[in-house]
């Protein structure tokens, strides 16, 4: 395995806007840091549960169903209007109905529907997992690792929106910050939709 390549292709493809940091970021600027963990760890384990099934049949996956990157894709692109949508018009919430938002449930179900994280998941464990071992011992440290850098990079996402939750206490920047965060989410599904 050519290890540079590897780590760039995880940290780009992690660390980069997509739809898990841009939402940890403006939960983070709702709720704080802490407010944000029911997602990221949704976020993690979605992650965990889509690399398990892409390291045990990725083969079976790329044979039996070759359109389903297209699938996954549109089902993807109506879940990111819909987040775009969510977002957009959340204003200044009051606590309430911040805790309402983005839980564990939505992080997990968000990756079944993420086209980034698919290919994303599915290019990783093809290219440089699966190939150079079958070891499930292996296997499983490279799942967790893979977990662990995709809770690190929506939590350091979270982070940056934390730093600007005093920024945007008034009505007016909130609604500035939902709405960049909204046409983001919006821009990265018109992306996947005409790539």
């Amino acid at each position: 395995m050519i290890w540079s390549a590897f780590f760039s292709y995880v940290i780009v493809c992690c660390f980069s806007p997509g739809p898990n940091n841009l939402i940890s970021a403006t939960i983070g600027s709702q709720k704080g840091v802490w407010g944000v963990m029911p997602f990221t760890l949704g976020v993690m384990s979605g992650v965990f549960i889509i690399l398990t099934f892409c390291v045990y049949f990725v083969d079976l996956v790329f044979s039996f169903f070759p359109s389903i990157e297209r699938f996954v894709a549109y089902l993807g692109v109506v879940y990111l209007f819909y987040l775009a949508y969510k977002i957009s018009f959340s204003g200044k919430l009051e606590e309430k109905e911040q805790e309402e938002g983005f839980s564990f449930l939505t992080g997990i179900s968000l990756q079944f529907m993420n086209p980034k994280f698919v290919i994303y998941a599915l290019t990783v464990t093809s290219a440089f997992v699966v190939p150079y071992t079958t070891n499930k011992y292996l296997l499983l440290i490279f799942m967790i690792a893979l977990s662990a850098v995709a809770f690190l990079s929506t939590f350091s996402w979270a982070i940056l929106g934390s730093f600007l939750r005093n920024f945007l206490k008034k009505e007016k920047q909130a609604k500035i910050f939902n709405a960049v965060m909204s046409l983001l989410l919006v821009y990265t599904a018109l992306a996947m939709l005409f790539r």
